[in-house]
């Protein structure tokens, strides 16, 4: 379990994220010939650009303030983040999925909002702020009823 300590926490993420980047995880999708469920979000394009590598997934973030995300359960054939899942899972004993969002720094990739499910966040560059939140008693409120106090 992760109770163990923040250093021994830091170190197994460091160890799973050692060899990721995002040529190697848009690689993954294009081999397997899903490259349509890469989700580009947040932005105004005209026409979405085919994602050749890294950089040009870079220059719609730098430039257009996109989001791009990619939710690897989509993928049905051995991926990047393979390796950490199944160490997770092993660590944890329960099932782990592995999405990857890159954002703007100034930009949140998510709307707000609360998962039915245990998260564990690895951020691998950049600096951003992060809200961490308990679930909200009134389960049914949406973003548009919430002030900005309120939003947790």
């Amino acid at each position: 379990s992760f109770q163990q300590g923040p250093m021994y926490a830091q170190g197994f993420a460091g160890e799973l994220v050692a060899n990721l980047s995002l040529d190697r995880m848009l690689d993954d999708y294009r081999n397997q010939n899903q490259m349509h469920l890469v989700r580009i979000d947040k932005c105004k394009i005209a026409e979405r650009p085919p994602l050749a590598n890294a950089t040009v997934a870079l220059e719609l973030v730098s430039d257009f303030n996109c989001t791009i995300r990619l939710a690897f359960e989509q993928l049905s054939d051995v991926h990047v983040l393979a390796d950490m899942q199944s160490k997770l899972e092993s660590e944890l004993s329960c099932p782990v999925t592995a999405h990857v969002y890159v954002s703007p720094r100034d930009i949140q990739a998510l709307d707000i909002h609360t998962d039915p499910y245990d998260v564990f966040v690895i951020q691998i560059e950049g600096s951003k702020m992060w809200k961490i939140c308990l679930p909200l008693p009134q389960a049914n409120l949406t973003k548009s009823t919430l002030t900005h106090e309120q939003e947790c």
